[in-house]
């Protein structure tokens, strides 16, 4: 029994023991042999071991691991470690020793290897490898794209998951936060065999790897980009767990486009989804600074989301597409977010666009309460309260100011600006007691309280219109008789009104049951038109209606009498006759005098006064007559009447005129000039009255005879012979006389004697003045004078007549000569170069003029030591030119005025041959720049003796003059290089002239041969002008730039700045003018005009004012200020009607009104030119129903208040007896003097989309019927 237990127990023991050796993995691979040693491999996650032995020239294996396999081998056997990694994974390297697997302690020590083969032989120990396999990773769905700004900076833009290489799921976040990944991109320009390259380092969001909108370099080729390629590095802090290096590459990615984003009143923010990677960048902007670019891939849909400033609302966006090869595209959305499909374009349309900017448009909020009340309500005070939409309250109080006192209304205005959006309510004062001038009443606010929402849908603006009406009358006073278009006024009580007929004159608040006088313009007179009437005062009643007072004017016409001549009178001499009445004039002429039959040829009248010739009756009185005249007047005028007496004759002639000379005389009686005549030829007889009864004296008389001019001759009177008549006094053009009883029955007799004046014109010169004096014989006029430098002078002499004449020259001129032309010379014993000098007349025009030559001057001194001589020619930048040779002439001389002039010597080099040897001679220098009152000095000297010295210019404009000054020598050119010719044989120095605003370095240097410089000019300064238009002369005007004031009172404002930065400019308009544009900015040099218009406003007036339906209105309205052009709009309850007037200054709009009630109304004018516009104050219109009539009002339900797809209000539409009226959706709708039985029908049905594919029609009920009494009728729609 013991014995067979016994043997159970070994056979136990030997199956435990094979188990173990089974379930370690142990293998006896040669089990022949007697002596073993064991291997050990182990792999990390990423691959496998192979182990291979060979012994006794047979080869073992492989024996694979899973994750450690150990085997026995015989000593003295080779074995082999072969690393496999798993797709998707790297290998790193080896850690091995010669122990054991299971005596590895920390303290063990291992010899690490990188070879993916180990191989040991006769091996006789343990061995133990451990194989690193690390994890590769790649790029999912990359997304790259980049971007060349118009100042050619180069930008990269990279998006894309990390992943691992074997299964392409995503890396988690952790290991990404792990390692470090960079970007690397390399561009080649075409046709270049640089690369530009540059790189940067990725941020990580997750799993996704990404970098937005990076600077790498600056790059510029016109023909664009080849040879691009990127790729992405990534580096590990445990290299034996990551694989290092490059994970991902390409050669071609999205071209990038710019959108400048410029957010104003905003915060503007953008997303751009990545779909796959379930990842979107994002960015927000907001000023400062005012602009950003953000550069996203061609043909990517980038959102963009704007939230205002509080204060502001949103309205939409504004995107402008920019091209260089086509015109502006602009793009509008009212979507926010708003996403933006941009185009897709290749690197080759890079530096012709397209970009974008894009602008949120949004506007501050404003709330205006416009308050009107009667005129006497001037100085009360109102309070409106606003309550906010968090419940605060807000109360304004302001004091009623009168707007216009033709108007009769008092005005106050409510603002708030920038408040939040939201719902409102308010309410003011709700009844204003005020004194009149006819007594105290009362006014109620209509409306007195309301609500309101602010919102993007209203532009965050609203407006409300108040007006306080009171229980009182008007007074009108209406007018017949007097002509249209005049001023006439009426005064009531204490008030005095006025209109232009026929406009009546109103009087408005007159309180009830009040008595008033009155009085009104008693008569008008126009012309010899009267207007008059017998109403001119009284007393007015007024009850508890409207009073009207007509005024009639009757017409009188002037009617006066002239006779002619004036001796005589008439009984009336003026007098005022009705219109259509009958007057006799008294008719009585002076002693001598009578009225000379035909009476119609004697006694005249204009059309509207009838004279009864017929009915003439003359008498007798001593030595006069008196004759009756009946007339019938129609019309206002005068009756002349012509007398009849005996005229005497003078006779006037001249001598010394030729034959056929125009000539003229000037006949004054009694001191007042009676007439002008001109004659040809001579003798001519005038008839003239001799005695004055109105004085009982003899007319006195005086002929005057003008200088006659003919050509450039004066021919001036020079006596006067008479016979016949009493001379009072004479002179050379004039004779005083009388006819006396003595002369009336002779022949008057007057001769005139003209001598001749010819012209000598003095003529100045440039350069100087000339003063000149008589010497002998008679001048024209004044007798000496001074002609101004440039200016000439013309003096009439007679024949032989002497002047002296003296020059004067001016500083830089010196007097040479006197030239002469027609019958002018100098005086015997004076020669043209004298100065004084007198000069005579010889009979006839002529002239003389002052010679200079400027004593400032250029000398050019050329010469050479050739064998022969050398002609030469200097030409000067003003044209001028002079030769000479180095022999007889080597100096010419020009006399110039002040100043910097080039010049250039030719020839340049002359060539010479003695005895078949050539010598060739250059002028140094050749050209150059000199100022006024210096010496230049060339010589031509053989060309193996001189050089050439060449400057090179950078930085300035095309075409910019530049140039050197070399030992006071200078030079300029406009080209971007400049040589000279120098002799040899000495140093040179020389100094950089610098055009306005740039400076060149470096500014000076020196030479002693041939050679270059290059020179750098840098912009240090620029101008920028504005220009006005609009403002009066002498208006003080300017502008802000950076904070900076600057003005002027001239029409241009020029300003210098530094260069290198962008400037923002705002107008300071003066008082009463707003200048539009009213902003800019600048960074180079420009200019702008501003133009300034007036402050805008607007009058306006109705009539009538009150009446009954249907009532049509006359508005007049003119504007002033701004362009002086613009629209006239009415509105009526805060709703434009009719059409748009103008543009004009002034307009005229009509209204009809055709339902009872009170309205309130006014006219706004819009600026044609700027947009502004301004509002007319508020005219109430009070229409009335005729008596005995009634209303019938429909309301409305069922009907949706706003189409879903337009926005719009849904609106409904009654008609009676053929007249519609139309109201939103839900909004009553009331027809007032009605009468009789009438017929109404409802809009049915009434078709409201529901979408853009479907639409629902709606039923009214009931939809027509009559009625004959007011009443309110329901209608219901439905579907």
């Amino acid at each position: 029994m013991q014995k067979i237990a016994l043997l159970k127990v070994l056979v136990l023991i030997a199956f435990i023991l094979l188990s173990i050796i089974a379930v370690s993995n142990v293998s006896f691979a040669h089990p022949l042999a007697t002596k073993y040693v064991t291997v050990t491999a182990k792999n990390d996650p990423g691959g496998i071991v192979e182990i291979t032995y060979t012994y006794g020239g047979v080869t073992y294996g492989p024996f694979n691991t899973s994750t450690i396999e150990t085997i026995k081998i015989p000593e003295g056997a080779s074995v082999t470690f072969t690393a496999i990694p798993d797709n998707g994974f790297g290998f790193y390297g080896w850690n091995y020793t010669f122990e054991p697997y299971s005596m590895i302690t920390s303290s063990t020590k291992f010899t690490f290897s990188t070879s993916q083969t180990l191989t040991f032989n006769d091996v006789t120990t343990s061995i133990t490898a451990i194989a690193f396999f690390p994890v590769k990773l790649t790029i999912i769905d990359p997304a790259i794209w980049d971007y060349i700004t118009t100042s050619h900076e180069y930008y990269i833009s990279f998006v894309g998951g990390v992943a691992f290489a074997n299964n392409n799921s995503l890396v988690p976040p952790s290991l990404v936060s792990q390692n470090s990944f960079t970007l690397n991109v390399e561009v080649q320009p075409v046709g270049s065999s640089t690369v530009v390259s540059g790189s940067v380092s990725l941020k990580y969001s997750g799993s996704v790897l990404y970098y937005a909108n990076k600077e790498l370099f600056t790059v510029y080729d016109p023909n664009g980009l080849e040879m691009k390629y990127a790729y992405i590095t990534w580096q590990s802090p445990k290299p034996w767990l990551y694989e290092s290096g490059t994970i991902w590459s390409a050669n071609d990615w999205a071209w990038g486009i710019s959108v400048t984003i410029e957010p104003g009143e905003s915060k503007v923010s953008w997303t751009l989804p990545f779909q796959n990677l379930n990842f979107q960048l994002q960015g927000v902007v907001e000023s400062p600074p005012s602009s950003t670019s953000v550069y996203f891939p061609a043909g990517s849909s980038p959102s963009f989301y704007d939230t205002p400033l509080s204060g502001y609302v949103f309205t939409e966006w504004y995107m402008l597409e920019i091209s260089n090869v086509r015109s502006n595209v602009e793009y509008t959305s009212s979507s926010n977010p708003w996403t933006f499909n941009l185009p897709s374009n290749s690197f080759a349309q890079a530096y012709n666009g397209p970009w974008f900017k894009l602008y949120p448009i949004v506007v501050q909020t404003s709330v205006t309460f416009d308050v009107s009340a009667p005129i006497w309500a001037d100085g009360e005070t109102v309070s409106l309260t606003l309550t906010f939409p968090n419940g605060t309250k807000q109360t304004q109080t302001q004091t009623l100011t009168s707007a216009n006192i033709l108007f009769s209304y008092a005005v106050a205005t409510f603002k708030w600006k920038g408040i939040p959006v939201g719902s409102y309510s308010w309410n003011i004062t709700p009844v204003l007691t005020y004194t009149s001038l006819y007594g105290t009443a009362n006014a109620s606010a209509n409306p007195s309280s309301g609500y309101f929402t602010l919102s993007s849908g209203n532009n965050g603006t609203f407006e409300q219109g108040i007006t306080y009406l009171g229980h009182t009358y008007t007074v009108t006073f209406t007018e017949t008789g007097l002509p249209n278009g005049i001023t006439w006024w009426a005064k009531l009580g204490s008030v005095t009104e006025q209109a232009t007929t026929p406009n009546p004159i109103v009087f408005t608040g007159i309180p009830q049951d009040t008595t008033l006088s009155y009085s009104v313009m008693p008569s008008y007179t126009s012309g010899g038109t009267k207007y008059q009437t017998s109403q001119a005062s009284g007393t007015i009643s007024v009850g508890t209606q409207n009073v009207t007072q007509q005024i009639s004017y009757s017409t009188y016409y002037e009617v006066n009498v002239f006779f002619i001549p004036n001796y005589g009178f008439s009984n009336p001499q003026t007098v005022w006759v009705p219109a259509g009445g009958y007057q006799t004039f008294e008719l009585t002429p002076e002693e001598d005098y009578y009225i000379a039959q035909p009476y119609s040829s004697s006694i005249t009248a204009p059309s509207g006064i009838s004279i009864n010739y017929n009915s003439i009756t003359k008498t007798t009185s001593g030595n006069t007559y008196v004759y009756n005249v009946l007339t019938q007047v129609n019309a206002p005028g005068n009756i002349t009447v012509y007398l009849t007496w005996f005229n005497f004759i003078d006779y006037i002639s001249e001598r010394g005129l030729p034959s056929g000379q125009s000539w003229s005389f000037v006949i004054y009686q009694n001191g007042q000039k009676q007439s002008t005549n001109i004659v040809y030829g001579s003798p001519v007889s005038i008839k003239e009255p001799g005695f004055d009864y109105t004085t009982n004296s003899y007319y006195i008389y005086n002929i005057t005879f003008p200088v006659i001019q003919a050509g450039s001759i004066y021919y001036v009177p020079s006596s006067i012979s008479t016979s016949a008549i009493d001379v009072l006094s004479k002179t050379s053009n004039s004779v005083t006389f009388e006819i006396t009883g003595n002369t009336e029955n002779n022949t008057n007799i007057i001769t005139v004697n003209y001598v001749p004046y010819y012209a000598v014109t003095i003529n100045a010169g440039q350069g100087g003045s000339v003063s000149w004096s008589l010497v002998s014989g008679y001048v024209y006029g004044s007798s000496s004078g001074t002609v101004s430098a440039g200016q000439n002078q013309t003096v009439y002499v007679t024949w032989g007549t002497k002047l002296q004449l003296t020059d004067n020259p001016n500083s830089g001129y010196a007097f040479t000569s006197w030239s002469f032309t027609g019958f002018v010379q100098p005086a015997r014993g004076y020669s043209a170069n004298n100065n004084p000098i007198d000069i005579v007349d010889t009979g006839g025009t002529g002239s003389v003029t002052a010679n200079y030559k400027y004593t400032t001057y250029l000398k050019f001194t050329v010469s050479t030591n050739a064998l022969s001589v050398i002609g030469f020619t200097i030409t000067l930048s003003n044209g001028q030119s002079q030769s000479g040779n180095t022999l007889t002439q080597p100096t010419v001389t020009f006399y110039l005025p002040p100043g910097t002039y080039n010049w250039q010597i030719s020839p340049t080099s002359v060539t010479f041959y003695n005895r078949v040897v050539k010598y060739v001679y250059v002028a140094v220098p050749s050209s150059g720049s000199v100022t006024t009152n210096a010496t230049v000095s060339i010589n031509y000297v053989p060309s193996s003796s001189t050089f050439n010295y060449t400057w090179t210019e950078s930085g300035l404009p095309s075409g910019t003059q530049w140039g050197v000054s070399v030992n006071g020598n200078n030079y300029y050119t406009t080209s971007s290089s400049l040589t000279e010719t120098f002799s040899a044989g000495q140093t040179y120095s020389w100094s950089v002239i610098n055009p306005t605003d740039y400076s060149g370095s470096p500014a000076s240097g020196s030479f002693s041969g041939p050679g270059s410089q290059t020179i750098t000019f840098t912009q240090t300064s620029f101008q920028y002008t504005w220009y006005e238009s609009g403002l009066p002369s002498g208006t003080k005007w300017g502008v802000t730039v950076n904070g900076q004031s600057y003005y002027t009172t001239g029409t241009s404002l020029t300003e210098t700045f530094a260069t290198g930065q962008t400037y923002t400019w705002g107008v300071i308009n003066p008082s009463g003018y707003s200048g539009t544009p009213s902003t800019g900015s600048f960074s180079n040099t420009g200019s702008q005009t501003i133009t300034f218009y007036k402050g805008l406003s607007v009058t306006a007036s109705a009539n009538p004012t009150s009446g009954t339906q249907p009532l049509t209105v006359t508005y007049s309205a003119s504007g002033s200020g701004g362009s002086g052009s613009y629209y006239f709009t009415l509105y009526v309850d805060g709703n434009p009607v009719g059409n748009t007037v103008g543009p004009s200054a002034s307009a005229t709009i009509q209204y009809t009104f055709s339902q009872a009630g009170t309205y309130s109304t006014y006219i706004e004018i819009q600026d044609a030119k700027t947009g502004n516009t301004a509002n007319s104050q508020t005219i109430t219109i009070t229409v009335q129903a005729p008596p005995n009539t009634y209303s019938l009002t429909f309301t409305e339900s069922g009907l949706p208040s706003t189409n879903p797809v337009t926005g719009q209000p849904v609106t409904w539409t009654v008609t009676v007896n053929g007249q519609s009226q139309t109201a939103q959706a839900g909004q009553s709708i009331t027809f007032t003097g009605l009468s009789g039985t009438v017929s109404w029908s409802v809009q049915s049905p009434i078709t409201v989309p529901v979408n853009k594919y479907y639409s629902n029609k709606y039923y009214a009920n009931p939809s027509s019927g009559t009625a004959s009494s007011s009443e309110t009728i329901s209608i219901t729609y439905s579907t």
